[in-house]
């Protein structure tokens, strides 16, 4: 037997309410190093900390710095180095612009995107970590900043995003 293991070490704990599967958790013992700990975990309705964001990278080109509007962008490893993928227009690009894009977003959606888009995932386990990864990066960068991304074997996901610039303003087209 593994130290610290006992025989009844998993039992029910009520949260309250009927004794249904989403009011119930299961308490149990880990081993660590310094002995025992405690947890809870949740079956039924399980609440993750997942990365949420408000933003996200677009598509731009300095020639064109207005377009791309609406192509959003993920990291991908595309033959050995990473590259930005646009989950509309399907193209690759090395730099993005930071949008306030309205609404709360998820890891899950954006992979989910990223699967509608069509796109080969070689590894999921993968492609859903550097998402992930993607969006607690983003968090550092203001909207309109024009963000790169390389490969970088000292980061977790594989890659590192970068500003480059931020973005100048736009000349907007006036009515005559």
């Amino acid at each position: 037997m593994p130290p610290c293991y006992q025989g009844d070490h998993i039992k029910t704990l009520s949260v309250g309410g009927q004794d249904t599967p989403a009011n119930m958790r299961l308490q149990g013992q880990t081993c660590t190093a310094s002995g025992t700990s405690n947890m809870i975990h949740g079956i039924g309705k399980m609440k993750i900390d997942m990365v949420k964001t408000r933003k996200l990278l677009v598509a731009y080109d300095p020639l064109k710095p207005s377009d791309g509007s609406g192509d959003f962008l993920v990291p991908i490893n595309d033959s050995g180095g990473i590259l930005f993928f646009g989950l509309r227009s399907r193209r690759q690009c090395g730099q993005g612009r930071v949008v306030y894009i309205g609404k709360e977003i998820t890891m899950n959606d954006v992979f989910a995107k990223l699967v509608d888009s069509g796109r080969e995932i070689e590894n999921v386990l993968q492609t859903t970590k550097g998402i992930e990864e993607y969006l607690r990066m983003l968090q550092d960068y203001k909207i309109g900043n024009i963000i790169g991304i390389e490969t970088s074997r000292d980061e977790t996901s594989g890659f590192r995003l970068t500003k480059v610039a931020n973005m100048g303003a736009v000349e907007k087209k006036r009515l005559p």
